[in-house]
């Protein structure tokens, strides 16, 4: 699952957090304001994980996948 952050160059209506299911995905939506296609907003400067270790859970390649509820296992 992948997040996209979409903006209108035409008019700079900006929708965030739209789920794609790959990163091969088009981008088929039009602005909801004029109609135009709508772009990908990339923010390459920056990167925000949207993770809550308290609630969610993932493994990363680094350790194997292993669960990163760490203060479960404490």
């Amino acid at each position: 699952m992948i997040y996209r952050d979409l903006y209108c160059p035409s008019c700079n209506y900006t929708i965030y957090d739209v789920v794609f299911g790959s990163v091969n995905d088009k981008i088929n939506i039009t602005c909801k304001n004029c109609g135009m296609d709508m772009d990908n907003l990339c923010r390459c400067g920056s990167f925000e994980l949207k993770y809550d270790n308290k609630k969610d859970m993932c493994g990363w390649s680094a350790d194997n996948y292993s669960s990163s509820q760490y203060y479960r296992k404490i």
